[in-house]
């Protein structure tokens, strides 16, 4: 592997293991107000 490659890889790892930790619990916290708009979507 070029050492350019490897720099890039290196420095791009803290950024995808703070998206791995960070997006799921984001994810679970909008779920409920998506059911919530959908579900007032469809009495409305």
């Amino acid at each position: 592997m070029k050492p350019v490659m490897q720099g890039a890889l290196v420095m791009g790892i803290p950024g995808m293991v703070i998206q791995l930790l960070i997006i799921p619990p984001i994810i679970k916290k909008i779920k409920p107000v998506k059911k919530f708009s959908d579900l007032n979507r469809q009495l409305n």
